[in-house]
């Protein structure tokens, strides 16, 4: 999938150019400093919660998150929707030249880890016309999909953990962009910006705005939170969607690798383990709560 309006249909998409695999990298290791960040997005169709996943994919990561920081998608149209698919954004209507300019140079291609992550509901990932193309523009899967993730520069960056709902709430009406279907051609958004998109496509939901929050772990344990509009603090809502992104997806591996045999039990203590992790934070807020109170 790329951003000059490459064909949705999944059947004649190009599967011959696989990515390069390297060393093994998941988002569950606890060795080591890791990095997520949170991002919760104002829409007009409705709220929804990105986890960005830096050890997924380093360098698309720190671009998405710059651009998530500095605003760069506030106000943007959702301008490519469709239904069982995937949803397109990354076209900004911002005046800031410098911004723009940074939007619009192209970043390097990730290596893919190993095992690769799976497009699924959710999943995340730039996308690109071409090799070391990526820019601003990024889709988020509506289920899994054969086609994504075959060229090199789909390497997933992250995932939505709350307000899926939302996504498949964005209108879908005009399809894919022309000629494809009768969405906007992408050139014409950039030249006419928001105007033209009221005026042309008035349907098409938009960002409002979108807050980011860095975080790093170390074994596992959450050592910072990085936010300038709340000092820091994150709700405990959020530090139980950044503590499931790893464990919903460790689950996942496991039930999916598992045999009947050795590896059934495995899975379920993992999964009681995912359960456990839950309770206690959940046990952390009440027990916060009552002091505040």
């Amino acid at each position: 999938m790329n951003d000059n309006d490459r064909d949705d249909d999944e059947n004649n998409n190009d599967l011959n150019d696989e990515p390069a695999v390297t060393k093994e990298i998941v988002d569950d290791e606890i060795d080591g400093v890791k990095e997520t960040a949170l991002v919760k997005c104002d829409t007009t169709a409705g709220q929804f919660t990105l986890s960005l996943i830096k050890s997924w994919a380093p360098i698309g990561y720190e671009r998405a998150v710059e651009l998530f920081e500095r605003e760069f998608f506030d106000n943007s149209h959702f301008f490519r929707v469709i239904p069982n698919f995937l949803v397109q954004f990354g076209i900004s209507y911002t005046d800031d030249k410098e911004l723009q300019r940074f939007a619009d140079s192209a970043i390097k291609d990730d290596p893919v880890i190993h095992p690769p992550i799976v497009f699924d509901e959710g999943v995340i990932s730039f996308a690109g016309s071409g090799s070391n193309s990526r820019t601003s523009h990024i889709f988020i899967a509506y289920g899994p999909s054969s086609s994504l993730g075959t060229m090199p520069w789909e390497t997933p960056i992250g995932e939505v953990v709350d307000g899926m709902d939302t996504l498949r709430r964005l209108y879908s009406g005009y399809g894919d962009g022309k000629p494809n279907g009768l969405g906007p051609e992408q050139y014409k958004i950039r030249s006419g910006g928001k105007s033209f998109m009221n005026d042309k496509y008035p349907k098409l939901d938009y960002f409002l705005h979108c807050e980011t929050r860095r975080n790093e772990f170390i074994d596992g344990e959450l050592i910072t939170e990085k936010d300038d509009e709340t000092n820091g603090e994150l709700v405990m809502e959020d530090k139980i969607k950044i503590a499931n992104v790893g464990l919903r997806r460790n689950a996942k591996k496991i039930a999916e690798g598992s045999t009947i045999s050795g590896t059934t039990l495995t899975a379920v203590s993992m999964i009681v383990f995912a359960v456990g992790v839950i309770f206690v934070f959940k046990r952390r807020q009440k027990k916060a709560t009552g002091k505040n109170s």
